[in-house]
């Protein structure tokens, strides 16, 4: 009778056949510094990957940690050949060292997961001083300015405005006289003024200053612009809402304070204020030379249903001479209950 044992040869063979025959991840090179790079390059770096195992190797999916970061790269790998993932990344966000990585997702069924990673020294071609941006703050109607000096090494850096960031900023850029240059730094040094003009819109400010620069690595600079346009009169609601109610008891009020925030105008006064909806009451109660309340109530016999209406506040503020506000409620009808049954 014949043995049914396995030889120890076979058995061997038998344990490691599917480990040789799955697919190996193999990347010599997982991190790369790109040195010194200028703030806006694009770095790219093209990582080898190898398969070492005796089946295809498959990249599922390859995850930047950041979105500033891309990933191009190759799906199948066969055995013993080579591939390439790229990482793509943009640097105009930075400043100082970075490190960006990747999570490479694989078949490996012994490291289905490898990280790759770009580091480097992101270096302003410009630098904008002193703080890298330009601020505004300001009260509406009134004119206004910000400034930065704009620096650079490079023998091509010539400044020049390309786009305002609103049609109501003007900006220019003039060299820096020579007893005014920033010590320290070269000699190509440019003053950017931003004007803001009185047709400034109230509340925060966004955009950014472009200038050409005539440099290769930085075709474009943008300085970013801030701030905020303070109105003359501060207004607590922007709208009155009654929402859903029913015209019995207490009576129902909404009131706005009004708020002097313009220092030419010694005291507050509210001309004139009326509402179009009919049924509401409006009433001006002075608080002090700086603060206004309006007081609205609602008439008992107000007609049911929906309403929609404004609320105009005239004013002796020359800067704010009307205020507007949308009023909207519903007036309900209390169910009354039927007598119960004897």
């Amino acid at each position: 009778m014949k043995s049914s044992r396995l030889t120890l040869p076979i058995l061997l063979v038998l344990l490691a056949g599917p480990a040789e025959a799955a697919s190996r991840l193999v990347a010599p090179e997982a991190a790369w510094n790109a040195g010194v790079v200028a703030k806006g390059e694009v770095i790219r770096h093209a990582f080898v990957i190898r398969n070492e195992g005796a089946t295809d190797l498959h990249l599922t999916e390859v995850r930047p940690s950041c979105g500033c970061t891309a990933a191009e790269y190759d799906r199948t790998i066969g055995p013993g050949k080579e591939g390439r993932i790229t990482l793509v990344v943009e640097t105009k966000g930075f400043q100082g060292p970075i490190s960006k990585s990747a999570l490479v997702l694989s078949d490996d069924p012994a490291a289905p997961q490898t990280s790759l990673v770009v580091s480097a020294t992101v270096k302003p071609v410009v630098d904008v001083l002193p703080s890298g941006f330009l601020r505004i703050q300001a009260l509406a109607g009134e004119k206004t300015s910000a400034e930065a000096t704009v620096v650079s090494d490079d023998p091509a850096f010539s400044p020049a405005v390309t786009e305002a960031p609103q049609a109501w900023a003007n900006v220019t850029v003039t060299a820096v006289p020579e007893k005014d240059l920033l010590p320290g730094r070269g000699p190509r040094q440019f003053r950017v003024r931003l004007d803001v003009g009185e047709g400034a819109p109230e509340g925060l400010i966004g955009g950014a200053v472009k200038l050409s620069t005539g440099i290769g690595k930085l075709p474009l600079l943008e300085i970013p612009m801030s701030g905020f346009i303070r109105p003359s009169i501060g207004v607590n609601v922007g709208r009155i809402n009654f929402q859903n109610f029913v015209p019995e008891g207490e009576p129902v009020r909404r009131t706005v304070l009004l708020t002097n925030q313009n220092p030419r105008n010694e005291k507050l006064v509210v001309t004139e204020a009326t509402t179009n909806v009919p049924g509401i009451l409006v009433e001006v109660v002075p608080v002090d030379s700086h603060k206004v309340q309006i007081v609205m109530t609602v008439d008992p016999k107000i007609r049911k249903g929906p309403f929609e209406g404004t609320l105009t506040l005239k004013t002796n503020d020359p800067m704010k001479p009307e205020i507007r506000l949308p009023v909207s409620g519903t007036v309900l009808v209390r169910e009354v209950e039927p007598p119960a049954k004897s």
